[in-house]
């Protein structure tokens, strides 16, 4: 089943403008993020004035399946009080899964009351001491969320273009990829079917690579030469720093030297069976293949050879 993004929401809310940053942060992170921007419709609740929570928020709480809450200093939430609670009871009603997290540096007062609501309905205040920490926090959350409450596994679901990163020496190899790919339902973008003629490819590739979600790079003799190969993956390897997510998937062809920051990788390997290899892809992506029941990944070296292949 293909989810759109209105099927399932993620409402973000929080104490106090004291936390409403890293929450926008952490909406951002949603937003950008490959394994979720088309499976979640975040939403952020901002009033500013005090009073009952709208009938449109209840009824996007309503709609939501996951609700987080972003917890500050406790002085600065007396404006949000009254609509943190009633949240908190739609949450309990809907049964709607839940995660509250707060800063280290934000020390609990046990009396709070806010804490005691947490604690009564059985919600976990999870501490987290860097952005990077929050990230993998609400990462994890969201991936059991997904799986366990509505059998998704976002890693399975085509969020977005699968980018094919190649050497045109090896045209037939990725036209054939690019088909099977495309016939599991994966969008692929792939330069012989997208660029047309006048078309700026350095501008092209630039956004595609930005807009996909995976960049699967298949490794031969030739694209490891390749100067376009080069500026791809040098590409993907910056958008997978700033996004704290690795999408960059190898494919090895055939015996060749593997760039060096792709030697620690596994790879789907493609040298002897292609089924096999295609095989190995489709698990990356979630899916289950009844045509082949061995796993071809293996681990890089440095220089494969004919007798690492045996």
């Amino acid at each position: 089943m293909t989810h759109e993004p209105s099927d399932i929401g993620a409402f973000l809310s929080y104490t106090g403008l004291d936390a409403y940053g890293e929450l926008s942060d952490i909406m951002q992170f949603l937003l950008r993020h490959p394994l979720f921007r088309t499976v979640l419709r975040p939403v952020v609740f901002e009033p500013f004035a005090a009073g009952p929570i709208g009938e449109l928020v209840a009824q996007s709480l309503r709609d939501c399946g996951a609700y987080l809450i972003m917890i500050g200093d406790a002085r600065e939430r007396s404006h949000r009080q009254r609509e943190i609670s009633q949240e908190l009871d739609l949450v309990r009603k809907q049964g709607i899964s839940a995660l509250a997290v707060r800063a280290n540096t934000n020390s609990g007062d046990t009396k709070d009351q806010l804490l005691q609501q947490l604690a009564h309905q059985g919600i976990d205040v999870a501490e987290f001491a860097s952005p990077s920490e929050l990230k993998k926090l609400v990462t994890d959350w969201l991936l059991a969320v997904l799986k366990e409450k509505h059998g998704i596994c976002p890693e399975g679901v085509a969020s977005g273009s699968v980018f094919l990163s190649h050497s045109s020496l090896d045209s037939m190899f990725v036209q054939r990829l690019a088909k099977d790919f495309t016939a599991y339902g994966i969008p692929v973008w792939y330069s012989g079917w997208e660029m047309n003629v006048g078309d700026s490819v350095r501008e092209r590739i630039e956004q595609a690579i930005e807009e996909s979600a995976w960049l699967v790079v298949v490794l031969s003799k030739q694209s490891v030469t390749s100067k376009w190969v080069k500026e791809e993956l040098n590409g993907a390897f910056a958008k997978s720093i700033e996004q704290d997510f690795d999408f960059i998937l190898p494919v090895l062809l055939e015996d060749c030297k593997v760039p060096r920051f792709l030697q620690a990788r596994l790879y789907a390997d493609f040298r002897t069976d292609y089924q096999a290899g295609l095989t190995a892809l489709l698990r990356r992506f979630g899916f289950t293949s009844p045509e082949s029941s061995i796993h071809p990944f293996v681990a890089n070296s440095k220089t494969t050879s004919s007798r690492n292949a045996q």
